[in-house]
């Protein structure tokens, strides 16, 4: 009789039955339809007294075989944390409203024709979120399906759903009885474990770049929320300045019984410079400050409620990111649409993307709106235990991950729960110093710029975009500004997508671009100088004292517009040891350009005696100290500007005048685009603007020349310095140097180089100098033109000119 009423009902509303799917764990139905069809679907199914599970939404429902597993998973975590969910017969609804506030909601109910039910229930409805219109309320769980029946057919309830648990627990911990083993854990600066993850993602050459910029880098303090087991406010090695919170039902969120979000705090903003514990991302509290919402137990476990109620909190402080070592959801369209609202709001949200080391999609991770994050070892490679999927966007250090716990101590974790805070961490650091961008192109900066882990060096469910890298985020929010990751859709939430279908720009336009400021290098005013032609190396020579950890230092070409590392120490799987001599080669053959060597010691005392540092550069020393504070810069020069020397010294290199320096990094220069032959790319072979000379023609000789250079005094000897490539060049034929005098229409020729001899096709020649001399025109020399041609070459030989100097003594 049922079966033909509830068949009678679906005919008459023209209703097509949706398929059901079933598995292990029970009758499951996902439905997809109109909230009128799946009122009438429902009434069907209590009419048949069915056991299936219904998610209730107007939108997209949840997927039932997901919500259903998860829900199992919950229970099993509850009973892992010692609460036998069999003992009660209650459960939790969270209702989404419709009107305005909570009030109005009641009053709709009391009123309601339709339920009886409703109108007892008003009482005992408390609000979750205002700002999200949500609800609590507790029934009896026998009842769950009438009365979200009934939820459901009242005009003031937009969604509901049964109220699910959420937890945090770390793959791994070392953690130890803390109290009995005090002494093991309090650690001097820096831990290894620490150190080995800032390096991975180059936190401190963000460092050093603004230490060493303070007036170029301003920034604005960022508020950081942590959504976890609470803060142990007063630890030695954690901000309290600045520090807010928000309590839920587990308490003063300043206090961590657990000591998960404590940890997490310290990978993201431990103290640095004070001599104590470890460092974290942001080692500056007065760069950024925390808030902390306490959503989860002294277990590590917490419900839909507190978790909605701490981003909230994280929300209404002001905090533009959001860190969530946290997982366990169901796919949930209300917390869907909670992360949606909080991205359109500008606010952007990291979270742990799972340590199962199984496809599974993890919430909140794998939300839309919110930074998938995967852990990768202390050798950057993919931790076997992260979760891998198409949701996947980020990597970060998650393994023996040195942090803060609570009473002044110290432990070691592994997860993804670790990973998070890295790129929370990063986010901040990198936002300070860039305000003006939104959240999304913060998100975009980060995927752009991370270190691809895929064998095809692009995007996949393995490892996302890669491994998070700090220092390059930095260059190119500072070179090409916030636009460099992609202009801002409208809505924001537009701009969420998530794994690798994050709407990125072309990466290579983005990098090709022009910037939108460049500086012009400054050429004068560095003391230390040199222009060996063959191989310029730097030599470091080092000495450490007790607190070797301490030290470390990046050599840095600055003459680009943009920072580049040459290379840094130590290396990154490792420390320098105490009291020990070390002999480094600190860069390989140099070409030209403007460099800083910067010393940094993060306790800020130097080198204690009888430590010291000293850089060479071809047995040239450019410093050697051991006081030097906190960091110390030396800058050099490699074949740029020489100041004249005395006539006394003909034979220093100094003796030569800088006449023409042109690095094509805006175009021809001071050179003459001669036409088709002569072309230039802003970009190719790894090098920023360069000009190159191409046989259009079955025969011909082009040439690259200069503008007349005006002679302020007379010259008799002249350099040429170039860097060049070849392409297809056989054995023999070659390219030449010429210049012409007081704009003489002849040219005479100084140098050639030959395929085979000079150099071999397809690789850079840097800093390629030869010198010549014109003493009988000298005199009566007032300006000088110099041209690059190709001689007796065939169809399509190129040169490729890098850069291009003129001296002259």
């Amino acid at each position: 009789m049922r079966k033909q009423l509830s068949s009678r009902l679906l005919e008459t509303l023209n209703v097509k039955m949706p398929k059901f799917s079933t598995d292990q764990y029970g009758a499951v139905v996902t439905i997809k339809t109109s909230s009128f069809v799946m009122r009438a679907i429902t009434a069907c199914f209590l009419f048949l007294g069915s056991s299936v599970h219904v998610a209730f939404a107007r939108r997209d429902s949840w997927n039932g075989d997901d919500a259903t597993a998860r829900y199992e998973a919950h229970n099993n975590a509850r009973y892992r944390w010692g609460e036998n969910v069999a003992s009660t017969n209650k459960i939790n609804l969270l209702i989404k409203y419709k009107p305005r506030t909570l009030q109005q909601t009641r009053h709709s109910f009391r009123n309601s024709e339709k339920s009886a039910r409703l109108s007892i229930l008003a009482d005992s409805m408390t609000d979750v979120s205002k700002r999200h219109k949500i609800a609590k309320v507790e029934i009896d769980a026998e009842d769950k399906e009438d009365i979200m029946f009934e939820l459901m057919m009242d005009d003031a309830v937009e969604m509901v759903e049964e109220e699910f648990l959420v937890y945090t627990a770390p793959y791994k911990s070392s953690r130890r009885n803390l109290d009995s083993n005090r002494s093991n854990f309090r650690r001097s600066l820096a831990q290894e474990s620490q150190q080995i993850g800032l390096d991975l993602i180059q936190a401190p050459l963000v460092w050093s770049t603004v230490l060493k910029n303070p007036d170029r880098y301003n920034y604005t303090s960022i508020k950081v929320c942590i959504i976890d087991t609470g803060y142990d406010y007063g630890h030695e090695d954690l901000p309290t300045s600045g520090v807010t919170s928000t309590e839920t039902i587990y308490g003063n969120a300043l206090t961590d019984g657990f000591g998960h979000g404590t940890h997490c705090a310290g990978v993201i903003g431990a103290v640095g410079f004070n001599k104590r514990g470890v460092v974290g991302v942001n080692p500056d509290p007065d760069k950024f400050s925390f808030h902390i919402s306490k959503a989860l137990n002294a277990q590590g476990v917490g419900t839909a409620s507190s978790l909605i109620q701490g981003i909230e909190g994280c929300i209404s402080s002001g905090s533009k990111i959001i860190s969530m070592s946290v997982g366990g959801g169901p796919d949930s369209d209300m917390f869907r649409e909670v992360y949606k609202e909080a991205y359109n709001e500008g606010v952007l949200i990291v979270a742990a993307a799972g340590n199962d080391g199984t496809t599974d999609h993890d919430y909140p991770a794998s939300f839309p709106h919110v930074v998938s994050v995967g852990a990768v070892d202390q050798k950057g490679l993919r931790a076997n235990f992260s979760n891998y999927n198409d949701q996947i966007e980020i990597m970060a250090p998650g393994v023996n991950v040195m942090s803060t716990a609570p009473n002044d101590l110290y432990d070691t974790l592994t997860g993804t729960s670790m990973s998070t805070p890295y790129v929370a961490g990063v986010a901040a650091l990198i936002w300070s110093y860039f305000p003006e961008c939104s959240n999304n192109q913060i998100r975009n900066v980060l995927a752009l710029t991370a270190k691809s882990m895929a064998s095809n060096d692009a995007c996949d469910e393995y490892t996302g975009f890669g491994l998070i890298q700090a220092k390059k985020a930095f260059d190119v929010l500072d070179r090409w500004g916030c636009e460099a990751p992609g202009e801002d859709p409208s809505p924001l939430s537009d701009g969420g997508i998530g794994g690798c279908a994050q709407a990125l720009p072309d990466f290579r336009n983005t990098f090709n671009a022009a910037p939108t400021t460049r500086p012009t290098p400054t050429l004068l005013g560095i003391t230390n100088v040199s222009n060996n032609t063959s191989c310029n190396k730097l030599q470091l020579d080092l000495l450490t004292d007790s607190n070797a950890n301490e030290t470390w230092w990046v050599l840095e070409k600055v003459d680009s517009g943009v920072r580049e590392e040459i290379k840094s120490g130590p290396p990154s799987t490792m420390n320098y040891s105490p009291k020990t001599q070390y002999s480094v080669a600190a860069s390989n053959c140099l070409g030209n350009g403007i460099y800083e060597f910067t010393i940094f010691d993060i306790s800020g005392d130097g080198i204690e005696d009888p430590g010291y540092y000293t850089i060479t550069l071809n047995g040239q020393t450019l410093a050697s100290n051991s006081n030097f504070g906190m960091s110390e810069t030396t800058n050099f020069t490699i074949g740029y500007f020489l100041p004249r020397q005395p006539a006394s010294d003909p034979t220093s290199i100094a003796t030569w005048r800088m006449l023409l320096v042109e690095d094509f990094d805006s175009g021809f220069g001071k050179f003459i685009n001669e036409g088709r032959e002569v072309l230039y790319k802003s970009s190719i072979f790894g090098r920023m603007g360069v000009a190159f000379i191409q046989v259009a023609t079955a025969s011909g000789e082009p040439y690259l020349s200069t503008n007349e250079i005006e002679m302020d005094e007379p010259y008799s000897k002249f350099k040429v310095v170039v860097t060049y490539r070849t392409a297809n060049f056989d054995d023999g034929q070659s390219f030449c140097i010429e210049y012409s005098p007081n704009n003489a229409s002849t040219w005479n020729r100084v140098k050639c180089w030959s395929s085979g001899v000079h150099f071999e096709n397809g690789v850079w020649n840097d800093n390629v100098s030869s010198v010549f001399q014109i003493e009988n025109q000298a005199a009566d020399m007032n300006s000088l033109r110099i041209r690059l041609i190709l001689t007796g070459g065939s169809y399509m030989n190129r040169v490729y000119i890098d850069s291009f100097q003129l001296s002259g003594m």
